[in-house]
């Protein structure tokens, strides 16, 4: 953790956080108020990377050709996510600037894109993904509208094809910490069961 900003005496200054479902075919982002968790609003959109391919295995063979493609995918995804929080932001009667933590989960594929990592190596045995751990970007290097400071943190990815979408999954079902047994079903372009 590191201090973004300090406004004295103001107890109430406002403190929003966005969180992203870049999911293969649909895009989603909630607006969270920090100071209390509430959510301030929801918006989704179409992901514009299913022009070149409504699956993953489409995606990886055009981004592996080359960091141009690896580039424009990217900015095609964050544009509209950048979208998506000046509307939450708007909506909510907020400025982007007090935006001042992001987080976002996906598949392996979709993080990947999100990082500008070349995910090759996913569309092949032993299906490797670049990093397990969720790694931390500057919002402001994405595009993204929020406070300079901000950073958005990526879910750990389990493997090729279990990604933070699930992590995120379990960790918002609570399943590590239910007694007995328990199935979580995500039931999307990709599904996986735990």
């Amino acid at each position: 953790s590191r201090l973004l900003s300090f406004l004295g005496g103001a107890q109430a200054a406002p403190s929003y956080g966005v969180a992203v479902d870049a999911g293969t075919t649909t895009l989603a982002a909630a607006l969270v108020d920090l100071r209390d968790g509430a959510d301030r609003g929801v918006a989704a959109a179409m992901n514009p990377q299913t022009v070149w391919g409504d699956d993953v295995l489409s995606r990886i063979a055009r981004a592996g050709r080359g960091a141009a493609e690896r580039r424009e995918m990217r900015q095609a995804v964050c544009a509209v996510i950048a979208d998506m929080i000046r509307e939450l932001c708007a909506g909510a009667g907020a400025a982007p600037e007090e935006v001042h933590a992001l987080s976002a989960a996906g598949n392996t594929t979709m993080e990947s894109l999100l990082c500008g990592v070349d995910p090759s190596p996913l569309g092949c045995v032993p299906f490797t993904p670049a990093f397990g751990g969720g790694p931390r970007l500057r919002a402001r290097d994405l595009g993204l509208p929020a406070h300079p400071g901000a950073e958005l943190r990526l879910f750990p990815v389990i493997g090729g094809f279990v990604g933070g979408d699930t992590v995120a999954g379990v960790l918002a079902a609570g399943l590590d910490t239910l007694q007995g047994v328990s199935l979580l079903i995500d039931i999307g372009t990709n599904g996986e069961l735990v």
